[in-house]
């Protein structure tokens, strides 16, 4: 890997999960790797094994709380400051 490279992951399969979880952690590249889902559930079930580590993309139903949101705050509120970033298709 080039030392100072980041990288944007889209997590498609559950049992990718874990395996991802332990490929930053054992490489220690926590802040280099932002990590996204369009399932909820994946992207709460590696929240939970990086204990907020790792960044992570909003998934949908997040996105959708800043879309229509009347304002950042409150969409803050509503995901519980879990995105660190937005991906919007």
């Amino acid at each position: 890997m080039v030392a100072d490279a980041r990288f944007n992951i889209d997590i498609k399969a559950v049992g990718a999960i874990r395996l991802l979880a332990d490929f930053v952690a054992a490489r220690g590249v926590e802040d280099r790797v932002l990590v996204g889902s369009f399932i909820p559930s994946h992207l709460r079930a590696f929240r939970e094994l990086t204990g907020g580590l790792v960044a992570t993309g909003a998934h949908p139903a997040e996105v959708a709380a800043y879309a229509v949101g009347p304002a950042a705050r409150i969409a803050d509120r509503l995901t519980r400051g879990r995105p660190d970033a937005l991906q919007v298709p």
